[in-house]
């Protein structure tokens, strides 16, 4: 009978452990699930509100990029310590703009135009402001006015530039001569006489609008080539007797020798082909105009040539 109150006693005690859920070695209680799921949410909820909380009170501010913007430039808002939802509002010279993010496309103003930006939150307003300074010119191209260069004849420049501000445009100009700048040449016409055949020539162009240049322009390189001979003389409009002479003078500027030659004359006409000496032993059946085409050609194909009508009139 006194072992099986023993017994009884033991079962007793297992029944209790497992109702109460356990106990450890060190009498310390456990946690039961659900309530550490609880404290973990509770836990998460509390730390958002926190966050949250330190983002409102944070300082805004805000600074305008670039600080010197011209024309051509987009105008930028850095903003920091900014929470909840934010407006925008630029204004120009005091006037509002339709534009509302946080980027104010280029050309919105020109230059001297004072923006202002105000950005604003729940809690808080910051303002900043730029001006729009000047924008450099640039130039679109530099054709020369006569394509067709040779030594003798004068190359001159006609840039086509750009200015933002609608300012008006000037222009420096640098020459040189087979790589080396030409000293006292500083306009848009570089003289005939400065170059000759096989000679590299190019120039540099800066614009200026009166406040700042612009990028400067570099032409491309031109190697002078062959110049044709010319004719310099006027051919006669009249004459005595019955023979026409006409001397006729050329030049090649390049000095190389060229020949004459008479492409077009009435008959009996005939010029020397190294003096140039036309000549014409005129009959009273030609009376009437006789048409003449004079053409001077060098050893490299290069020609040139006068065209004239002589009328001839007989008395009776």
């Amino acid at each position: 009978m006194k072992n099986c109150n023993a017994i009884s006693w033991h079962i007793g005690c297992l029944l209790v452990f497992f109702l109460l859920g356990g106990c450890d070695s060190g009498g310390t209680r456990a946690v039961a699930p659900e309530t550490s799921s609880q404290a973990s949410s509770q836990a998460a909820d509390t730390g958002e509100e926190g966050a949250a909380g330190g983002s409102e009170r944070g300082q805004l501010t805000m600074r305008l990029l670039p600080e010197s913007p011209t024309v051509n430039d987009s105008i930028e808002a850095v903003v920091q310590g900014a929470a909840g939802t934010l407006t925008f509002t630029w204004e120009r010279n005091g006037e509002l703009l339709e534009a509302a993010g946080a980027v104010l496309p280029a050309h919105s103003a020109a230059k001297g135009d004072v923006v202002r930006l105000t950005v604003q939150n729940m809690s808080q307003e910051v303002s900043a402001e730029v001006t729009i300074g000047n924008a450099p010119p640039a130039i679109i191209a530099v054709p020369f006015t006569n394509p067709d260069i040779f030594r003798g004849v004068d190359i001159e420049l006609n840039p086509e530039g750009v200015d933002p501000d609608g300012d008006s445009v000037t222009y420096s100009y640098q020459w040189y001569l087979n790589g080396e700048p030409l000293s006292f040449q500083d306009g848009p016409v570089l003289p005939g006489d400065q170059f000759q055949r096989g000679d590299v020539v190019r120039a540099e162009v800066i614009p200026f609008d009166g406040e700042a240049e612009g990028r400067a322009f570099e032409s491309t390189e031109l190697t002078i080539p062959n110049g044709p001979p010319r004719i310099v003389s006027d051919p006669p409009g009249d004459f005595s007797g019955m023979r026409y002479v006409y001397p006729v003078e050329a030049y090649d500027p390049d000095d190389d020798p060229f020949r004459y030659a008479l492409e077009e004359g009435p008959a009996g006409a005939v010029i020397d082909e190294e003096t140039g000496v036309l000549t014409w032993d005129v009959t009273g059946a030609q009376e009437g105009t006789s048409r003449f085409l004079i053409v001077v050609e060098d050893e490299e194909g290069r020609r040139s040539s006068q065209e004239y009508d002589l009328n001839l009139e007989f008395s009776r």
